[in-house]
C-alpha cells in the first residue's frame, strides 16, 4: 500500500464512522526520537473506554447491529503498523471523539556496496 493509498483509506475510515454531517477529521504527524508519531483525531461519538482494548480485533464492531463496515479496518491498520515495527493505540471520550495514534520507526536504508574490483 503506497502512502497515498493509505491516506485515502484513512480518510475513508474516518468518514465511514462519522454519525452525520459536520464531522471533522484531523491528521497530524510529529517526529519523535524513535521515528514518527501519527495522530488521527475525529469529533465523532467516541468509543467506550472498556472497548478500547478490543477495537483492533478482527471483525470487531461497536454494536451488534452496526453494519457500516466488516470490522476489519482497525485490524488491518494494526497489521500494517506492527508489520513495519510500529505501535498503534486509541484514546476516546464519549461525545467528543477519538484519537488514533500510531508510530513508525525511521530506519536508515541499508547501503550495500559492491565488492572492490580485483587488481591483477
Amino acid at each position: 500500500m503506497t502512502s497515498q493509498e493509505f491516506k485515502r483509506w484513512l480518510a475513508k475510515q474516518g468518514c465511514t464512522f462519522e454519525p452525520g454531517r459536520g464531522g471533522h477529521l484531523n491528521v497530524s504527524i510529529e517526529h519523535i526520537p524513535v521515528g514518527v508519531h501519527f495522530l488521527v483525531t475525529d469529533n465523532g461519538s467516541g468509543i467506550p473506554e472498556h472497548m478500547l482494548e478490543s477495537i483492533f480485533e478482527r471483525f470487531w464492531q461497536v454494536g451488534k447491529n452496526d453494519r457500516r463496515g466488516a470490522g476489519l479496518g482497525l485490524y488491518i491498520a494494526e497489521s500494517i503498523v506492527t508489520g513495519h515495527g510500529g505501535t498503534i493505540w486509541a484514546e476516546s471520550t464519549i461525545g467528543s471523539g477519538s484519537t488514533f495514534h500510531f508510530t513508525l520507526p525511521l530506519e536508515q536504508p541499508e547501503v550495500v556496496l559492491p565488492p572492490p574490483p580485483s587488481v591483477h
